[in-house]
């Protein structure tokens, strides 16, 4: 996993919101599994932002640890930043994780979530939506 961030060819930018378990656990996997998911990508893989809700020195030494170019506590920031190609929303909750995908798709990202609240909210208007046009 490469610590470069600026959009060259090849470089596929990733941003991680929300560093709990299940963050961590996907920083620790990418870095672990860079070389392969590289090979299998084509691409380096850069996670060029990483936020979370308190940034304190443990979580700035794994994210200095990992390469990780820019940390903070804003994940909007991630979703506006045009390098970053991917969001990974592991905020969990609703709020306000509906928001940052929301605004990151408009944004043209592709985001990676297992967030129960916010898929279970999406299908629920997305059934309500499809029951009203028809």
């Amino acid at each position: 996993m490469n610590s470069s961030s600026s959009q060259l060819p090849g470089v596929l930018n990733v941003g991680i919101c929300g560093l709990g378990t299940v963050g961590r656990g996907t920083l620790e996997l990418l870095r672990i599994n860079a070389s392969e998911i590289e090979r299998r990508l084509g691409s380096t893989l850069v996670i060029s932002h990483a936020v979370t809700r308190t940034l304190d020195a443990n979580c700035k030494a794994l994210l200095d640890s990992c390469g990780v170019n820019q940390s903070g506590t804003d994940p909007f920031a991630v979703v506006k930043d045009p390098e970053v190609r991917i969001l990974v929303e592991t905020m969990g909750g609703f709020d306000p994780a509906f928001e940052v995908v929301s605004q990151a798709l408009a944004n043209g990202k592709h985001v990676v979530t297992a967030n129960k609240a916010l898929s279970q909210n999406v299908a629920i208007n997305c059934s309500r939506l499809l029951n009203s046009i028809t």
